[in-house]
């Protein structure tokens, strides 16, 4: 009988062991970051990405980096969209 409790304890600490080390072995999630945003433009009636990247002087292509989540063909008035700022 006390060598099958020597047994199992040697196995929980195996166990123990190997589930501490796979667990610090593991890389840590990193923080996405996104555009960094320092000015909006409600969306007025007509309005289009483009017409809205060419109204606040820059590209569709940078107007769409800072608003990654926008899908152009689906923009609504009163909808706030970035139109200053940088992307990290």
């Amino acid at each position: 009988m006390a060598k099958s409790t020597s047994i199992s304890i040697a196995l929980i600490f195996s166990l123990l062991v190997v589930t501490v080390f796979t667990a610090e072995s593991r890389a840590a999630p990193t923080a996405v970051a996104g555009p960094v945003c320092s000015s909006f433009h409600g969306v007025e009636t007509g309005e289009t990405c483009d017409t809205i990247a060419s109204r606040f002087e820059m590209s569709t292509a940078d107007f769409l980096q800072l608003n990654p989540n926008i899908n152009c063909s689906t923009m609504f008035v009163g909808q706030w969209v970035c139109v200053a700022g940088h992307t990290l």
